[in-house]
């Protein structure tokens, strides 16, 4: 596989943090944020630092079903106080294509309230026209680097993308090769958080990897 560098966007996961150091928190999360039609989403609402919070009511959104998931409740004691963590869920079908927005909306708690929000975008499913003609299309890897030029012993970054076509099933380990083997100082990849995105029409989950290095001689460095 040969690794092209190049930049993409990639779907953003919409959460909104409503906090207050004197009251409770909310968050509000939908994962993915961008589907298929025919899949479908989780809405999670998480509370923490409020007791007995009640159920949110989530609006009307045309175009989306939200059903009920049920909830979990959490307690934990750090430093002698007591942390309460419950969280809502629910599962998100939607009807049709498009991009929709939950809010936002009021939710309170003992007379208090935080405005929440989320984002969710809905693409139709591959056609003909998008049916994988070749392993490049269900399989490929793009590699960044922060910067082209750098000074001896001046860290710079690399991310690796891969990004697999919806049904394609990848290992839990990936084994990096071809990468320079002399004159840095280490190549550490760690994954980090991927994401979903919509290429030719079609869906793709991001896996990304992420190291920073350096180099300990001066010379021209092929990553690929």
């Amino acid at each position: 596989m040969k690794f092209e560098t190049g930049n993409l966007k990639t779907a953003v996961i919409i959460t909104l943090v409503a906090m207050n150091a004197f009251g409770f928190e909310a968050t509000m999360t939908i994962q993915p944020p961008l589907i298929q039609l025919g899949e479908s989403a989780v809405l999670s609402i998480e509370v923490r630092g409020a007791k007995n919070p009640p159920a949110p009511v989530l609006p009307d959104v045309p175009g989306l079903q939200v059903v009920s998931a049920g909830q979990s409740t959490q307690m934990n004691w750090i430093n002698g106080k007591s942390d309460n963590f419950v969280a809502f869920n629910y599962t998100v079908y939607p009807q049709k294509t498009g991009s929709f927005s939950i809010g936002p909306f009021d939710y309170q708690v003992n007379g208090e309230s935080r405005i929440l929000s989320g984002e969710l975008k809905v693409v139709g499913s591959s056609g003909d026209a998008s049916q994988p003609q070749s392993w490049a299309d269900l399989l490929f890897a793009r590699l960044e680097i922060d910067r082209t030029n750098a000074y001896v012993q001046e860290p710079f970054g690399l991310t690796l993308s891969v990004y697999s076509r919806q049904g394609v099933q990848m290992a839990g380990n990936i084994n990096l090769t071809g990468m320079p083997e002399t004159g840095l100082d280490g190549l550490q990849w760690q994954e980090t958080q991927g994401g979903r995105d919509v290429i030719n029409n079609a869906i793709y989950d991001i896996r990304r990897f992420q190291t920073r290095t350096r180099a300990v001689s001066s010379g021209t460095f092929t990553f690929s």
